[in-house]
């Protein structure tokens, strides 16, 4: 996965410092400093307004790019390194113009609970997921006070929340159900993602994209409206789904060290001594007729098996040479 060196500040304060952070190819800069801003920063930059520069080198004069430009692809023109210049909210007020609606203030203000609204005719499976996402935590008595709160914070916990249920059922969700056992409260999202139709090969688990979306989950297990009791049906399973997501990706951190340290080891992997051997003869040109018909049987058995399969020579043995290796 390509890697974008990231550093936030707002003013002359550092939120977060340099750091190569992994991003999808086709991932947006919005929705990359979104992810980023999850994992990094408080609640309270969620949703603040930024301006991004791209550079060749920590120390270069950036250049400002469109938040809704492909992150990877501003990288590969401007440079690898990104640094995101949060916008304080007296800035933000400046800029607008438009007077504020007394009835957008109330619905603001409502303690109402809302959910985050997606296209009603998904055009694809990912789409049809975080609608269904959303229908979920209103059906279970979810929500989050107040239309604005729904359409920022809400939008973005369902969104990751996708993303993550997506990948382990691209990847394969009945392999880590088996390694271990996946909440049953996610288990009607799992099936969708069709990994067949792929032009490609099936795309394997990573241990790096299993950190991150772990990260995503787990975060989200210590905000403050996910203690509230509207959410207590989730948040169990939400911080268990987490969990394992880190677990596996432990795992796979140690096969990946295991292997290493195999493929660079000088010891055989198989005792020799202890494995056997095995000799093979030439062929017998010359036998005699009594021996043909002696092990007929056996001769009619190897033509016929496949040249891999087992076959127990002492069932062809003639009796008297069995009694007489009993007896010996």
């Amino acid at each position: 996965m390509p890697i974008i060196h990231v550093r936030v500040s707002y003013k002359s304060i550092i939120l977060k410092d340099w750091e190569g952070l992994p991003v999808e190819k086709e991932t947006k800069i919005k929705d990359f400093f979104g992810d980023i801003s999850i994992l990094y920063l408080s609640p309270d930059w969620w949703d603040a307004e930024f301006e991004v520069k791209f550079s060749p080198s920590k120390t270069s004069v950036g250049e400002k790019i469109s938040a809704q430009c492909i992150a990877w692809e501003a990288s590969l023109q401007y440079g690898i390194y990104a640094h995101f210049y949060l916008i304080s909210q007296e800035m933000i007020s400046h800029r607008i113009s438009n007077p504020i609606n007394a009835f957008d203030i109330l619905k603001a203000s409502s303690n109402d609970l809302f959910v985050p609204e997606f296209n009603d005719s998904p055009r694809n499976a990912l789409e049809k997921l975080r609608l269904d996402l959303s229908n979920w935590v209103k059906n279970n008595g979810g929500g989050w006070k107040g239309k604005d709160a729904a359409d920022s914070i809400g939008k973005k916990f369902v969104t990751d929340l996708a993303s993550a249920l997506w990948y382990v059922d691209s990847r394969s969700a009945e392999t880590l159900d088996q390694k271990f056992k996946i909440p049953v409260t996610f288990y009607e999202f799992f099936g969708r993602s069709f990994p067949e139709n792929y032009k490609s090969s099936r795309p394997k688990f990573s241990s790096e994209e299993l950190t991150q979306q772990s990260k995503k989950i787990l975060n989200y297990v210590e905000l403050n409206w996910m203690q509230q009791s509207r959410f207590n049906w989730l948040k169990e399973s939400l911080a268990k789904f987490g969990e394992i997501l880190a677990k596996y990706s432990e795992y796979l951190e140690h096969q990946q060290i295991r292997s290493k340290e195999i493929k660079n080891s000088l010891i055989p992997i198989v005792d020799e001594m202890e494995a056997g051997s095995m000799e093979i003869y030439s062929a017998n040109i010359w036998r005699n007729p009594a021996n043909i018909n002696k092990y007929c049987s056996l001769t009619n058995k190897l033509e016929e098996v496949e040249f891999w399969e087992p076959v127990n020579v002492n069932e062809f043995c003639p009796n008297e040479r069995m009694r007489r290796h009993r007896n010996s």
